[in-house]
């Protein structure tokens, strides 16, 4: 018995049984042909089951073979597998068509795989912008991941993730590094860069502020590196700075008074900055200035283009600063300023202190009235400072300790002073005694004579004239002296017999 697999077989034996069918019906008006055929008793199975083939009226309608293929009844075998089977007289022809089945329509199904299809196609979606924004890795793209998903029931766990690496980034010290460690380094484009990819970092301001001009003065800029200085002559009252800014940001810079240029040959005079000087130099770039100066050393050249300086600072606390302070304070002209650091500095003769500087006249550049001037300013200057000093020794021990008495002797005098004695000389007669002691102008320190001067006022000296370039102080009887004569520094005390 044969077998034959109608659902594997089919396909090709409605092919061949079709083409047969047509051919046999199309010609059996004008051909009879006899044929050989053998039946086998040939068994058809439809999905493992066997099917009996019958016609219309349900007789058997046995299989046979002939000339090597298999025949099966058309239609028969056509219902059984689904088909329609019709004949159209007119054209000869078997039709075989076949209903496809109506689906059931099920609406809340549909929206369910409606529904799934959506939650992977956006699962998906989020799972790639996430893993784009940490693979940029800054504050803004998870931030927009955030906002975009936020709402979304598909992304609640990257959110979540992505929330957590916006914290990580806000304190990461390593994101701000590149800017903060090389600040001379960075550029307006660099900190805008920063500032739109990491919003609300812990560094935020600090690199706003990296393009914020810098700010200092001229010493502790040029010790920062921040600024690179040439210092050369100019005149004996101004000297000319040349400052190249170093860094990537405009810099403010502060030349004090009191600093101090060191000229670099010892010929010449070193220059104290007489009034305060500020400079904006812009990035990268580089600008000169003409500074206020005084001479600290009257006996040296005064500098020229060719002379250059190093910068240096007097301190806070020293005299001359206290003394610049007060000159700029009152506004002084030059030469009371050049008199007054003279006075401090270079211990001069009023012969040289007036005879200096001269214009190209002839004329004096410091007059005796400039002189004066300066002489009183030094001493109100550092008249202060010995008040704040005894005001603190008064805190320490209760009490101003007054190192001489009201009658100052030549020993105490001298011991004051620090100075050499050059010349004593005693007068006396019924009424008093004179003591008249001097000193070379080159071996005492002149600020001390003008505190000794205060010295002398605050205990009860007044100032009575001045005569024979001597100023004379009078308490009671007794009557004190103090002046230049003939290069020699003099003091005069008069004392009742």
């Amino acid at each position: 018995m044969k077998k034959i697999d109608l659902k594997s077989f089919v396909a090709g034996v409605f092919v061949a049984i079709l083409v047969m069918v047509s051919f046999t019906t199309a010609f059996a008006a004008q051909l009879t042909k006899q044929m050989e055929v053998t039946y086998k008793d040939i068994t058809i199975t439809i999905d493992g089951k066997i099917f009996v083939p019958t016609d219309a009226n349900g007789k058997y309608v046995e299989p046979f073979v002939s000339g090597g293929s298999t025949y099966l009844p058309l239609r028969a075998v056509a219902e059984a597998v689904g088909y329609e089977v019709q004949w159209d007289g007119n054209t000869n022809t078997v039709k075989l068509t076949k209903d496809e089945p109506v689906p059931t329509y099920n609406p809340q199904e549909e929206e369910k795989e409606k529904e799934r299809l959506y939650a992977i196609e956006q699962t998906e979606k989020a799972t790639g912008e996430y893993n784009a924004a940490v693979k940029e890795n800054t504050i803004r793209a998870l931030n927009n991941f955030v906002s975009a998903w936020k709402n979304s029931p598909y992304a609640k766990d990257l959110v979540a993730l992505a929330e957590n690496r916006i914290k990580d980034l806000k304190n990461d010290g390593s994101v701000s590094a590149p800017l903060l460690n090389k600040p001379n380094s960075v550029t307006q484009a660099m900190v805008d860069e920063f500032l739109k990819n990491y919003p609300g970092h812990k560094d935020e301001e600090k690199v706003k502020n990296l393009l914020k001009g810098i700010e200092g003065d001229i010493s502790s800029l040029i010790q920062s590196g921040d600024i690179t200085v040439t210092v050369s002559g100019d005149t004996i009252d101004f000297t000319t700075v040349k400052i190249t800014n170093n860094t990537k940001r405009d810099i403010t810079v502060t030349i004090p008074i009191g600093a101090y240029f060191s000229a670099k040959s010892s010929s010449v005079q070193n220059m104290v900055v007489r009034s305060p000087k500020t400079v904006t130099v812009s990035a990268e770039g580089s600008t000169s200035v003409k500074v206020p100066t005084a001479c600290m050393n009257i006996g040296k050249d005064i500098p020229g283009s060719s002379n250059s300086f190093s910068v240096s600072s007097l301190g806070t606390d020293s005299d001359l600063i206290k003394v610049m302070k007060l000159l700029e304070e009152k506004n002084a002209s030059y030469a009371v300023i050049q008199a007054a650091v003279w006075i401090v500095t270079d211990n001069p003769s009023e012969y040289d202190l007036l005879n200096k500087l001269t214009y190209s006249d002839g004329s004096k550049v410091i007059k005796s009235a400039d002189l004066a001037k300066a002489r009183e300013i030094v001493a109100e200057a550092l008249k202060k400072d010995d008040k704040k000093d005894d005001k603190k020794d008064d805190k320490k021990d209760g009490s101003i300790p007054k190192p001489y008495s009201d009658f100052p002797t030549v020993t105490d005098f001298a011991s004051f002073c620090g100075a050499k004695l050059a010349d004593i000389s005693t007068i006396s007669d019924e009424t008093s005694t004179s003591v008249f002691f001097g000193y070379d102008v080159n071996s005492f320190n002149s600020v001390e004579i003008l505190r000794y001067a205060e010295h002398l006022k605050s205990n009860g000296f007044a100032y009575i004239e001045e005569a024979y370039d001597m100023k004379f102080y009078i308490k009671g009887n007794v009557v004190v002296a103090i002046g230049y004569i003939d290069g020699y520094f003099y003091v005069m005390v008069n004392v009742p017999a």
